[in-house]
């Protein structure tokens, strides 16, 4: 059991660290650069779209159906980075010993989220929970 709780810790760390570089080189990054989770996002997106739009008997009513689609798609691009984020941050805090899994994740949703109702019970969580409440 100590192997896979090294291992989610690890992995907690390595996706947490991933979403926010992916949000840095999609939000600061002062030039263009293809971002893995933003193409996702926005392709997986467009084809919902397409198939929302393609039907539309004119441009107009096309044109209508598309207009949503950026602002629809930077919503779920920050959906998705919060959602990453709490998933890896359950990992760590799984990884440090929150059990069970049920109460790491909701450990993890109110420090991001910065609710406060679950407080830490050592150090290491509370480190952990003050670094994602800082995200």
């Amino acid at each position: 059991m100590e192997v896979f709780r090294i291992a989610a810790l690890v992995a907690g760390i390595a996706l947490v660290l991933w979403t926010l570089l992916s949000a840095v080189r999609a939000v600061i990054l002062p030039r263009g650069d293809v971002v893995a989770l933003s193409r996702f996002v926005f392709v997986v997106l467009r084809w919902v779209f397409l198939r929302i739009a393609r039907p539309a008997h004119s441009y107009e009513a096309r044109d209508r159906a598309m207009a949503l689609y950026s602002p629809i798609g930077l919503l779920l691009l920050a959906a998705s980075w919060t959602t990453l984020v709490i998933i890896g941050f359950t990992g760590i805090f799984w990884g440090l010993g929150v059990d069970p899994l049920r109460l790491a994740f909701t450990q993890s949703g109110s420090s991001l989220l910065t609710l406060g109702f679950v407080e830490p019970s050592d150090l290491p969580t509370t480190i952990a929970a003050l670094i994602e409440a800082a995200i």
